[in-house]
């Protein structure tokens, strides 16, 4: 998306259409909600020209959107905290989760009380508890492939 001036892109419309978008190029590239976009050949994501293009469908959405919200962060709103939730959850897409904690920790520290910085942390945690749980199952020979 291409905007006019400076002056438009800091606007608080510009802002708003700005973060409108990054909303939703965030949630078009969420792999769970877009299912027909990747076929179970994929599952165990491979990304080679074989293996077919489906994830790489998904992938540019979050990408875009990790390029507008470091825009908005440097443009004009640097504590914004719903910024910095949009920019998280791109990269989570992504898997880039070290990176979105550190969005959603500075998000925090400018709004304490953001609901969704929260929920996306307790659902990180939550995957995370579940694959170290998995895996140590997997260990212990008590799952199969």
């Amino acid at each position: 998306a291409e905007f006019g001036s400076k002056g438009e892109l800091v606007s608080p419309l510009g802002f708003r259409l700005r973060g409108a978008l990054v909303r939703a190029l965030v949630e078009r590239s969420d792999a769970i909600d877009n299912q027909r976009k990747i076929r179970p050949a994929l599952a165990r994501n491979r990304r080679t020209e074989a293996d077919g293009d489906e994830i790489q469908e998904i992938t540019p959405l979050a990408e875009e959107a990790l390029r507008i919200t470091a825009e908005l962060l440097e443009d004009c709103c640097p504590d914004e905290a719903d910024v910095r939730y949009w920019r998280g959850k791109a990269l989570v897409r992504l898997g880039r989760h070290a990176e979105a904690e550190e969005q959603l920790a500075k998000g925090r520290a400018q709004d304490g009380g953001h609901e969704g910085s929260r929920a996306l942390e307790e659902t990180m945690n939550e995957l995370e508890d579940l694959k170290v749980k998995g895996n140590a199952q997997y260990k212990e020979g008590n799952l199969n492939e």
